[in-house]
C-alpha cells in the first residue's frame, strides 16, 4: 500500500471549526441543488487543480492518518486523491517528467501556481495564499447510499468531501471566506485534522454519525481487498458497491458494452491510478456475479504471430456469443434499454432491420451460420501504409465451428456478388473468396486449417498468411503495455508515437501553417507518448481491467 505512515511530529488534532447554518435550516430543492454545484466547484478545484499540481510537483507535505479512517464501511462510492504519495510513486513521476523535453517540464511548479491562482480569482481566492498552505496529503470524496431521511425528506445520495488539513486555521479562514462570498456554498467542518465539505451541516453530521469505531473502511475486509487487488492507492484510488447505488445500472463479469442493465448484476469495483516504470497505469478490479451470458475469456494465440509493424489492433474473444446474446435481446422486442435510462436506445429499432435485412439478402442466419465460428480469438489489425494514405487492414479469426464457417463462406459465395452489383466483383477459389472493387482494391478472404484472414489486399494477406521478421508477440513495447498471458475478453493496442508520426506527414502537407502552429503549441507534449494499451480480462467471478499509457525514453 502507498499510504504514508504517521510522521513522529504530527501535530495533535485541532479543536473542532464549524460554518454554515444550524441543523434546523431549512433546504429547499433549489437551494439544495445550488449547494451541489458549488460544493462540486470547491471540490474539483481542490481536486483536479491542487491535487494534480501537488502530485506531479510532489511538494512536501505533512503525512497524516489515512482517510478511509474517516469513512464509514457502508459507504457506496469511494474516490481518494494522494496528494503527497509513495516514495516509489515520486521516483516514478520524476521519471516519466524527465522524458518531456524542457520546455514542458521546465518550472512546472510556477507555472501551475500562476494557473491556479488565475482559476481560484472568481472566488475571491489567493491559490498561493488561501489553498496550498492548508490542504494536506489527501482529499477524498465519499457517498452514502440514499437513505430516505436527508433534510428534504428526499431519498438522494449524501456526498460529503474530506480533506486532510495541515493548517486548521488557514483551512477554516479559506472556507469561511468561499462560504461569505455565496449564500449557497457548502457547510463545513473542520475537526480532527480534516476538514468536511457537505450540501448540509445535517450531512455532515449524519456522515460523521455513521463512523463507528471497527466500522471504517479501513476495516471493512472486502474493501481492503479489492484495494489491494487494484493496485493500492498510488495517485488516485476509487471503490464502488455496487450493490448500494440505488438507481445505477449494475454490472456483469465481461459486459464491456454495458448490457448487464438487462440482467440485474451487482457486485464490488475498485480502481488505482499509478506512476509506473513504463508510464501512467489505471488498474482496475471488480468481483462480480458470474453469468451463463457474460463473456468469455481466453488467450490470444493469432495476433502475437503477425508483423510487428502494425499502426495498432482491437481484439474479442468469444465475440459470437457476445454478439448473439444482443441479437436475441433486439428479437424479443425489448430493444437495448438500460435500466439506468429507463428509454430505448436511438436506432437499435433501425439497426435490427438493417441485419435482418442482410440475412435476406445472404440467405444467412446470423445466430446459426455466421455467430457460431466466432467464439474465439477476433483481432482487427491496422498495419502500416504501403499504399497511401490509407494503412493496410486485417482481421484474424480463430474459427470454432468448422461447419458454420462452410456455410458461411458458400453463402457469400453465392450471394454477395449479386448484392454488390456494380460496386463490386467476387472472385471464388478453394481457400476462400476475393472480392474485387470498383475503386481498384481487392479485398481477400482466406481459410486455413487454424485462422481466418480477411485483408484489405493481397500483400498484406500474404504478410498475415506467412509472416516473417520481428513479431508483435516479441515486441518490447506490445509486452509493456498488455499482458498476452492474460485470459483477455478485450484488448486494445495503438502504437501512438506512429499514428502520430502519419498524422504529422498528413498534416503538413495538407496545412503547412496549421503545421507550424502544432509543432510549437502540441507536439513538445505528444511526442513521448509511445503507446495505448487496454485490456479486460477474466478468471472466475474476478475481472481485470488495465489501461497502460506508455511513455518513451529519450
Amino acid at each position: 500500500m502507498d499510504e504514508q505512515p504517521p510522521t513522529p511530529d504530527q501535530p495533535t488534532p485541532p479543536p473542532p471549526y464549524e460554518a454554515g447554518p444550524a441543523t434546523s435550516e431549512l433546504v429547499t430543492p433549489a437551494s439544495r441543488a445550488s449547494r451541489a454545484r458549488v460544493t462540486a466547484l470547491i471540490l474539483v478545484i481542490l481536486v483536479v487543480l491542487t491535487g494534480g499540481g501537488t502530485a506531479l510537483l510532489l511538494r512536501a507535505s505533512n503525512s497524516t492518518q489515512s482517510l478511509d479512517h474517516f469513512v464509514p464501511d457502508t459507504a457506496a462510492a469511494y474516490i481518494k486523491f494522494s496528494l503527497h504519495p509513495s516514495l516509489d510513486q515520486q521516483q516514478h513521476i520524476q521519471d516519466l517528467l524527465s522524458r518531456f523535453p524542457a520546455s514542458v517540464s521546465k518550472d512546472v511548479g510556477t507555472k501551475l501556481d500562476d494557473a491556479l491562482d488565475k482559476a481560484l480569482k472568481n472566488l475571491k481566492l489567493s491559490y498561493r495564499n488561501d489553498v496550498k498552505p492548508w490542504v494536506g496529503s489527501q482529499i477524498a470524496i465519499a457517498v452514502l447510499a440514499p437513505t430516505g431521511s436527508s433534510d428534504t425528506g428526499a431519498s438522494v445520495p449524501n456526498v460529503i468531501g474530506i480533506v486532510s488539513v495541515r493548517d486548521a486555521s488557514a483551512a477554516q479562514k479559506a472556507l469561511t471566506k468561499i462560504k461569505n462570498s455565496s449564500p449557497t456554498a457548502p457547510a463545513f467542518l473542520i475537526e480532527g485534522g480534516v476538514a468536511y465539505l457537505g450540501q448540509t451541516q445535517n450531512n455532515i453530521d449524519s456522515f460523521k454519525n455513521a463512523v463507528t469505531s471497527g466500522h471504517t473502511l479501513a476495516d471493512n475486509a472486502s474493501y481492503k481487498r479489492e484495494h489491494d487487488r487494484a493496485g493500492g492507492d498510488g495517485l488516485i484510488f476509487a471503490y464502488a458497491d455496487l450493490s448500494k447505488l440505488a438507481g445505477i445500472a449494475p454490472t456483469l463479469r465481461g459486459d464491456i458494452l454495458g448490457g448487464s442493465a438487462l440482467t440485474g448484476g451487482s457486485g464490488i469495483v475498485a480502481v488505482s491510478l499509478r506512476a509506473e516504470s513504463q508510464g501512467i497505469v489505471l488498474s482496475g478490479h471488480s468481483s462480480l456475479p458470474q453469468s451463463p451470458g457474460g463473456a468469455k475469456a481466453g488467450t490470444f494465440k493469432i495476433l502475437p504471430t503477425t508483423p510487428d509493424d502494425v499502426l495498432g489492433s482491437v481484439s474479442f474473444f468469444d465475440l459470437g456469443d457476445l454478439v448473439g446474446n444482443l441479437l436475441k435481446t433486439l428479437n424479443k422486442g425489448f430493444g437495448l434499454q438500460p435500466a439506468a435510462l429507463k428509454v430505448p436506445v436511438p436506432g437499435v429499432p433501425q439497426v435490427a432491420d438493417a441485419l435482418k435485412g442482410i440475412e435476406q439478402a445472404l440467405g444467412l442466419n446470423l445466430q446459426k451460420d455466421l455467430l457460431p465460428w466466432l467464439k474465439g480469438e477476433l483481432s482487427i489489425v491496422i498495419g502500416p501504409v504501403t499504399n497511401p494514405p490509407i494503412p493496410d487492414i486485417g482481421i484474424l479469426i480463430e474459427p470454432t465451428d468448422r461447419a458454420a464457417l462452410g456455410r458461411t463462406l458458400n453463402a457469400l459465395r453465392t450471394h454477395l456478388g449479386a448484392l454488390l452489383g456494380s460496386k463490386g466483383k467476387v472472385v471464388t477459389n478453394a481457400n476462400g473468396l476475393t472480392i474485387k472493387t470498383s475503386i481498384g482494391e481487392d479485398v481477400v478472404v482466406h481459410v486455413t486449417s487454424d485462422r481466418v484472414i480477411i485483408a484489405s489486399s493481397p500483400q498484406y494477406a500474404q504478410r498475415l498468411l506467412n509472416p516473417s521478421g520481428s513479431s508483435l508477440g516479441n515486441d518490447t513495447v506490445y509486452k509493456a503495455t498488455v499482458d498476452p498471458t492474460k485470459p483477455t475478453v478485450f484488448q486494445l493496442f495503438v502504437r501512438l508515437d506512429r499514428v502520430r508520426t502519419l498524422v504529422e506527414g498528413l498534416l503538413k502537407l495538407s496545412n503547412p501553417n496549421g503545421y507550424s502552429d502544432y509543432e510549437r503549441n502540441v507536439q513538445p507534449y505528444v511526442t513521448p507518448l509511445q503507446a495505448l494499451g487496454i485490456q479486460s480480462s477474466i478468471s472466475g467471478s474476478d475481472q481485470d481491467f488495465r489501461l497502460v499509457l506508455t511513455i518513451a525514453k529519450p
